[in-house]
């Protein structure tokens, strides 16, 4: 999930019985300027009746405080690499090593390392023992139709042909973005497991 709308989301039985002793994890969006802070989305996620595996930040959304927040979170929390449009301090692997420790990890998105042109080796030693995850986003729509690509998948958008090197030490696998279809959620879950099974 993403943005403020996870804090008023009130998940129905049937989705609090599927949900039931599953790996869970929630992507945070920090909006200060709705007053939302480090603070109040924590206090919002506690509130959820769910066992939470993980929590993913965006590193350049917290200020200096709430990044040495982190740690003190009462489930576990990460940081993902991000892309070319966020500061590279906040990007290479030189940069993350700084955010991330014994009680921080390192949620590692394929799609924004392949646009540093960079892989998962080079921020291989900085995963932790820490729940991490990897992120094999799914693009927006209009991936789909750029340069006339068939194949809209995130981890070939940089380089059509080459699907990356998934790390295995991470132990959940995320289809990250906004999907159009069910149909076209299928068809990546489909893509992915055949990747991931190679």
């Amino acid at each position: 999930s993403n943005g403020p709308s996870i804090l008023t989301w009130k998940p129905t039985k049937e989705t609090l019985s599927r949900l039931k002793n599953k790996v869970v994890t929630v992507h945070a969006e920090i909006y200060p300027w709705l007053g939302i802070g480090l603070k109040e989305w924590a206090e919002g996620i506690l509130s959820l009746p769910l066992q939470i595996t993980n929590t993913v930040f965006h590193p350049d959304e917290l200020n200096l405080y709430e990044l040495f927040q982190l740690p003190t979170l009462p489930f576990p929390a990460s940081v993902e690499n991000m892309d070319k449009s966020r500061p590279a301090d906040l990007s290479l692997p030189v940069s993350v090593k700084r955010l991330i420790g014994q009680k921080v990890g390192l949620t590692f998105d394929t799609a924004h390392a392949e646009e540093w042109n960079l892989n998962w080796q080079d921020f291989k030693p900085f995963f932790t023992s820490i729940i991490s995850e990897t992120h094999l986003s799914i693009p927006d729509n209009h991936y789909y139709d750029k340069e006339g690509w068939k194949t809209g998948h995130a981890l070939t958008i940089f380089r059509p042909d080459v699907f990356p090197v998934v790390p295995s030490t991470s132990p959940i696998i995320c289809l990250e973005g906004l999907v159009p279809s069910i149909e076209m959620l299928r068809e990546e879950v489909t893509f992915v497991r055949g990747k991931l099974n190679e």
